[in-house]
């Protein structure tokens, strides 16, 4: 069991470590043209919590932690080499579901604090 706890404080502390600085965070938000509380609809978060992650005051923790990198990545797709066509936030540049971002899965992570 002490093996399940590692992998998980390993996996949080990789995609902690690919979490941009808050001002990177709300950039890109805004170069998507996103609203604070699109952005938290889409992370199945409160406004509040988007808000304090761009100020720098919080850090996403557990399955929020995951949606926000995953959903900054993409956001930051138009930035990086990766097809620079392709509309990040549309599933037809992802793959993905209507909007793009895994719903929480009732995982290990989720267990942790969003805001």
């Amino acid at each position: 069991m002490p093996t399940t706890l590692m992998h998980l404080a390993r996996e949080w502390a990789t995609l902690a470590a690919r979490l941009p600085s808050p001002l990177e965070r709300r950039f890109l938000r805004e170069h998507a043209e996103l609203s604070l509380d699109a952005m938290a609809q889409k992370l199945d978060v409160s406004q509040s919590a988007v808000y304090r992650w761009e100020a720098g005051t919080r850090t996403p923790q557990g399955a929020a932690l995951a949606r926000y990198v995953e959903l900054l990545e993409r956001l930051a797709m138009p930035f990086t080499d990766e097809d620079p066509d392709e509309d990040p936030t549309t599933s037809e540049a992802t793959g993905a579901q209507s909007d793009g971002l895994a719903k929480p899965s009732g995982g290990a992570l989720d267990g942790a604090s969003s805001e």
